[in-house]
C-alpha cells in the first residue's frame, strides 16, 4: 500500500501549528481561473484543447476542477484530516 507522505507531513505541520496557539483555516478553490486555464489542459495533455481554448481564451472564464484527479482526491484527504483536527474548512 503506497504511504501518504503528504498526509503524515500535513499532520506533523498542523500539530506544531496549533501548539504555538495559530488559527488555521483551510481554503480549497473551486474553479480554475481564465489566466491558469491553458496550463491545466496542457498538463492533461490535452493540446487540441489548449490550441482551441488560447485563441478564445478571453472568452472563458473558468473551468471546473477535474474532480477525480490524484491532486483532488489529496485535497480531500487533507480536508478530513483537517477537519478531524477541528480545523475549519472553507471552499
Amino acid at each position: 500500500m503506497k504511504q501518504k507522505v503528504y498526509l503524515r507531513g500535513l499532520f506533523h505541520r498542523l500539530r506544531a501549528l496549533i501548539a504555538v496557539n495559530c488559527t488555521i483555516v483551510f481554503v480549497t478553490d473551486g474553479s480554475i481561473p481564465a489566466i491558469k486555464l491553458s496550463t491545466y489542459r496542457r498538463r492533461l495533455n490535452s493540446e487540441s484543447e489548449v490550441t482551441q481554448d488560447d485563441r478564445n481564451l478571453q472568452n472563458v472564464t473558468s473551468l471546473r476542477r477535474n474532480m477525480g484527479s490524484e491532486f483532488s482526491c489529496m485535497i480531500k484527504k487533507a480536508k478530513v484530516l483537517g477537519l478531524a483536527l477541528g480545523i475549519p474548512c472553507f471552499r
